[in-house]
């Protein structure tokens, strides 16, 4: 059951070593930030440590957005990604989470860049992008 390890799996993909070259898959990401057009912002997200991405090598992806864990398959090609919800835990977080928010955007990835540690998913029809770094 992949929602029952996920914890194992992020505990895993944190420990391991990394590559010089910038990569998507197998590195444990850190939601940080979040930049939307409509209205125009740019904010931070409160403990990063809480949202968490994982892409793993056979197409699938394992996330924690706050008290919820989520799972299901992801399509990468070049810089284009998309992630496909599947199972998740339906736990009411505290007032001032950002679970749901979290769980909306990843819906709405459409492509991915890496830089220096920093992932930057960019969401469909330009609305903005998530940032991410290498936890």
């Amino acid at each position: 059951m992949a929602l029952a390890t996920a914890g194992a799996v992020f505990t895993v993909a944190a420990c391991g070593g990394g590559g010089s070259s910038p990569t998507v898959v197998g590195v444990l990401w850190q939601w940080n930030g979040l930049q939307e057009t409509q209205p125009a912002s740019l904010s931070a997200v409160p403990d990063p440590e809480n949202y968490l991405l994982l892409l793993n090598d056979d197409g699938t992806y394992e996330a924690k957005a706050d008290c919820n864990r989520l799972s299901g398959s992801y399509t990468l090609s070049g810089g284009e990604l998309t992630l496909k919800p599947g199972p998740m835990t339906l736990v009411a977080c505290g007032p001032d989470s950002l679970s749901s928010k979290c769980v909306q955007l990843l819906g709405e990835v459409a492509s991915q860049t890496v830089n220096e540690g920093q992932l930057t998913l960019g969401l469909k029809n330009d609305a903005g992008s998530l940032f991410f770094h290498a936890g």
